[in-house]
């Protein structure tokens, strides 16, 4: 198992992969508790470029990945088992791009959602997505999970609002 951890920490760095118990109970239990994961590590990247690093190597050595992002789901859906590592997107925090005439984001996926709505008035648009979590909760986990919210009925569900990934 560490020559795992090393080799992800040549990846990622060192200090963003995380495996003591202490500092991994964020990462391993749902937000009602219910659920807990008993993962290898969990590896914190900073780019799209050390994901794919990370998915290759983990491909290659037959490592299964739970991707997780704001970790705030009701299901266990980012639960891990005892052979998995959890990828955490919550470094991959940045919002790329505004559009103002085509009223367009460009994101990466561990935009908290509360961020993505405050930067989009402070712009002087309306990003409809609304959550009990969004203080918490990231784009992309809304994204895989096609989140409703509060505002679905009348704005649709968060893929109404996706052109692309």
């Amino acid at each position: 198992m560490q020559h795992i951890i090393t080799e992800l920490g040549r990846i990622v760095g060192a200090k963003h992969i995380i495996n003591s118990p202490a500092a991994m109970q964020p990462y391993i239990q749902d937000v009602h508790r219910r659920h807990r994961s008993e993962c290898l590590c969990i590896v914190l990247p900073t780019d799209t470029s050390q994901v794919s690093e990370v998915v290759k190597y983990c491909a290659d050595n037959k490592i299964s990945i739970v991707p997780q992002g704001g970790n705030t789901g009701t299901v266990g859906g980012s639960v891990a088992t005892k052979n998995q590592i959890i990828i955490n997107l919550s470094r991959l925090n940045k919002i790329l791009e505004m559009d103002a005439t085509n009223y367009t984001l460009a994101l990466q996926a561990g935009c908290i959602l509360q961020d993505i709505q405050h930067f989009a008035d402070k712009h002087y648009r309306f990003f409809a997505l609304s959550l009990g979590a969004q203080g918490s909760c990231q784009i992309g986990g809304n994204l895989s999970t096609n989140a409703g919210g509060m505002n679905v009925l009348h704005y649709g569900s968060v893929r109404e609002h996706c052109l692309g990934l």
